[in-house]
Order: C-alpha cells, then sequence, then structure tokens
C-alpha cells in the first residue's frame, strides 16, 4: 500500500468522549472532505488502524460513533456551502463558467436558487399581498417553462 493517510486528531479529542483513539481516526478519515478513504479498500483502512475489517462493521453498527459521523459531515458540509451557493446561483443567472449550460440545467438551478434561498415558501407563509403575487406570477412562468420542456431534446419550446 504505499502512502499512509495520518488524520489528524486534535480537533475531535473530547469532543466524543465516548470514542476510543482509533474510532475518532476513523471518524477523522471517514469524513475527509476530500474523499481519500473513496481510494481505499477496507482492508487497506483497517491495516493503516491497526485493526481487523470485522471492527470497522462493528464501529459503523455503534450509535454513537454513527452520531458523531453524521455531525462531522454537516459541520465540513458547511464549509462549503458558501461556495455551493456561489456556484448554483452563477449556473442560475448563466454566469462565470456555466454561460453555456443548457436551458433544462439552468432552469432547475433557478428551481433550486429559489428554493434554497426560501423565497417561495416565505412568500407563502408570511401572506404578503406583493410578494404573493410576484411569487403567484413566477411559479406560474415555471409552470409554463415545464409544460414547454422536451426531455426527449431537452429543450424548451417557445
Amino acid at each position: 500500500m504505499g502512502r499512509q493517510i495520518v488524520p489528524k486528531l486534535h480537533d475531535l479529542y473530547g469532543k466524543y468522549p465516548k470514542l476510543n483513539k482509533i474510532q475518532l481516526e476513523y471518524l477523522k478519515l471517514l469524513t475527509d472532505p476530500e474523499m481519500k478513504l473513496r481510494q481505499l479498500g477496507e482492508a487497506d483502512i483497517a491495516e493503516i488502524l491497526g485493526i481487523d475489517k470485522r471492527s470497522l462493521y462493528n464501529y459503523r453498527q455503534d450509535p454513537e460513533f454513527r452520531e458523531a459521523i453524521n455531525k462531522e459531515t454537516m459541520l465540513k458540509a458547511a464549509d462549503d456551502l458558501p461556495d455551493m451557493l456561489t456556484d448554483l446561483r452563477n449556473m442560475a443567472l448563466k454566469r462565470g463558467d456555466h454561460r453555456e449550460i443548457a436551458a433544462p440545467t439552468q432552469l432547475q438551478a433557478k428551481k433550486l436558487w429559489m428554493s434554497v434561498m426560501g423565497f417561495i415558501e416565505e412568500a407563502r407563509q408570511k401572506h404578503v399581498d406583493t410578494r404573493k403575487d410576484v411569487m403567484k406570477s413566477f411559479e406560474q412562468r415555471l409552470m409554463d417553462i415545464d409544460k414547454q420542456y422536451r426531455p426527449d431534446s431537452m429543450e424548451i419550446e417557445e
């Protein structure tokens, strides 16, 4: 196995007191944002951690360990959120590297952008008349575009 992946544990010590050092090392590998772990098989991971493959399975079944995986994954995903939102906005507006995207992709990006930003739901919940009219018009236009979209050609008919 040539190279060794060594997780840095200082940020996890004390955060999950019920997990042992090997579980913390495994947690760090599993939640690595660069996903180096995907390049390795379970035998390689077990070798890095100095345990057998069965222990990996047992760790993944532990509710405390699974909760830690979820928490660490969410925390690391939050770090990428600003970049992801910028990229989504650029897709919706055909800016930057996304100037050449297909119309259906742009439409989906617009829908997702509006949904993520909460505009549609906020307008529905607050029942603000001016926003309601604007959102109704926006939703009607999206529905009209959906009706014009042809999946076979991936184009929007005018």
